[in-house]
């Protein structure tokens, strides 16, 4: 929750230099809907830890020693406002891996199973097109 953002934001700025780590970005810090709430009034409780994010990202430099890097499998799906300059300014987009790159992944995750002589990875690299992990 928000506690726990702003206490991961603390202890980058205590240990600094650090690099805090955001993984599946668009589940903390999802668009928000038209008006910003669900209905009753009060944000919920998305809202609240996105508009917690945008706060510590404001308070954040480069310069302080701490680097925040967010990832996504959704960049569709990230509040705007949160990719402004300042906060997540620079993008990289990471390709899925292609039919070489998945059979290697494969083979450095199959290499100590007991495989069968009928399985072929290169094949299976093959049927996976798309699949990222």
């Amino acid at each position: 929750g928000e506690a726990a953002l702003r206490d991961a934001f603390k202890r980058a700025r205590m240990g600094a230099p650090a690099i805090l780590f955001l993984d599946e970005l668009d589940a903390v810090a999802g668009r928000r809907e038209e008006g910003g709430s669900s209905g009753g009034g009060a944000p919920d409780a998305g809202v609240r830890l996105l508009t917690t994010l945008l706060t510590e990202m404001d308070g954040i430099e480069l310069a302080n020693g701490v680097l925040v890097l967010g990832a996504t499998n959704r960049p569709d799906a990230v509040d705007p406002a949160l990719l402004r300059p300042g906060r997540f300014s620079s993008h990289v987009f990471v390709p899925p891996p292609d039919t070489a790159g998945r059979l290697e992944v494969l083979r450095l995750h199959c290499r100590a199973l007991p495989l069968g002589r009928d399985v072929e990875l290169g094949a299976l690299a093959e049927q996976t097109e798309m699949y990222t992990g």
